[in-house]
C-alpha cells in the first residue's frame, strides 16, 4: 500500500496502522495496488471518502493542535482507531465496491462502531514530524556566494569575448578575400559601399 501524506503526522506509522487494519479484509494484491491518501480534516474528527470500485481512498485526519490531550503532557494523541476503521470502510467501497446498503444500512450504521475492532492502533504512537529548520544565511555567505555569481558571469562573457573576436577575425578575412576579388575583375577596388540585391547579400551569409 501506497501512502500519500499531506499532514504533519508521522508517515510510517499512518503505513503501520493502515497496513496491519487492512490485512486479512483484502487480497494481498489488492491492497498492494492501493494508495491511501491522508488530509486534514477541517474539524477534528477523522472521515475520508473513496470512490466505489476504486483504488484509492482518502482519509482526513484532525490537525495536530486539534488532537486530543494524551495523558503525558504537553502530548497530543493521535485517533489510531477511529483511523483504522476508517480506513478499513473506505476500501470497502472502493476495493470490494461496496456501498453503506451492503454494509448493513445507512452511512451512520455502517460507521457506527467501525473503530471497536481496532482498538490496538491506540497504542501505535504517531509522533508529529518535525519540520526541517532552514539553516539562515550570514552576512559572509551572502557577500561570498555573491562573489561565485559574479565570477562565474565574468568567465562566461569572457568566453562570449572570445568567441565573438574570433567570428570577427574570420569576417575580416572574408572582406580581404572578397576584395581580391573585386580587385581581379575589375582592376580596382570601389571606396563606397557597394549595390548590391539584398538576396544576394543573404546568400553571401548564408555561405
Amino acid at each position: 500500500m501506497k501512502i500519500d501524506n499531506h499532514t504533519g503526522w508521522d508517515t510510517r506509522a499512518l503505513k503501520t496502522i493502515a497496513t496491519r487494519a487492512v490485512r486479512g479484509e483484502f487480497r494481498p494484491d489488492d491492497v498492494r495496488r492501493a494508495t491511501l491518501h491522508v488530509v486534514y480534516s477541517r474539524t477534528a474528527q477523522v472521515s475520508g471518502w473513496a470512490y466505489i470500485g476504486s483504488s484509492g481512498a482518502t482519509v482526513r485526519v484532525p490537525r495536530p493542535q486539534r488532537a486530543r490531550w494524551d495523558k503525558t503532557p504537553g502530548l497530543r494523541k493521535f485517533p489510531g482507531a477511529l483511523f483504522a476503521g476508517v480506513v478499513v470502510h473506505e476500501f470497502l467501497h472502493a476495493l470490494r465496491a461496496l456501498d453503506h446498503k451492503d454494509m448493513g444500512g445507512g452511512r451512520d450504521t455502517a460507521m457506527r462502531g467501525c473503530s471497536d475492532a481496532y482498538d490496538w492502533a491506540e497504542k501505535v504512537e504517531v509522533k508529529v514530524r518535525q519540520p526541517s529548520a532552514r539553516p539562515k544565511v550570514t552576512p559572509i555567505q551572502k557577500a561570498e556566494l555573491a562573489l561565485l555569481h559574479a565570477r562565474v558571469k565574468a568567465k562566461e562573457w569572457k568566453s562570449k569575448e572570445a568567441a565573438a573576436g574570433t567570428r570577427r577575425k574570420n569576417w575580416e578575412r572574408r572582406c580581404r578575400r572578397a576584395e581580391a576579388r573585386v580587385r581581379d575583375l575589375t582592376g580596382t577596388l570601389p571606396l563606397h559601399e557597394l549595390l548590391v540585391p539584398e538576396n544576394a547579400v543573404a546568400d553571401q551569409e548564408a555561405e
